[in-house]
């Protein structure tokens, strides 16, 4: 298996905008879109600084 590896800095929309065109314009699987928008989202909230009260 092959990955390649993208790297993407930019805001939360504009990222998560991005991985639909590469998914849509690579004829990667349509099937495994939205798992990869629900990753993507989940690694940027991790990066998301966490607000102290």
């Amino acid at each position: 298996t092959s990955y390649v590896r993208t790297t993407i800095n930019k805001n939360a929309r504009a990222t998560l905008s991005s991985i639909r065109h590469m998914i849509r314009k690579n004829k990667y699987r349509p099937d495994l879109r939205m798992a990869a928008i629900r990753r993507a989202s989940a690694i940027l909230r991790s990066q998301k600084p966490v607000m102290v009260k």
